[in-house]
């Protein structure tokens, strides 16, 4: 199956494949072998609090 990356480097799954995966929202996506390889990854609150977290400000020296 082909997927495509749009400009802003995002990639959209399959639907067909994503139909294996009831109930996945994050992956744990790794250079392997020249490819990639993308597993489901279980994310908990702290976590997504996280993710959704903007960066601070960079602080001049």
């Amino acid at each position: 199956m082909l997927a495509k990356v749009t400009s802003k480097n995002q990639l959209t799954i399959p639907k067909a494949i994503m139909k294996l995966l009831p109930r996945v929202y994050c992956f744990d996506v790794e250079p392997r072998d020249g490819g990639v390889t993308m597993r489901p990854a279980q994310v908990s609150a702290t976590d997504t609090e996280t993710i959704r977290a903007k960066p601070e400000p960079a602080r001049a020296c």
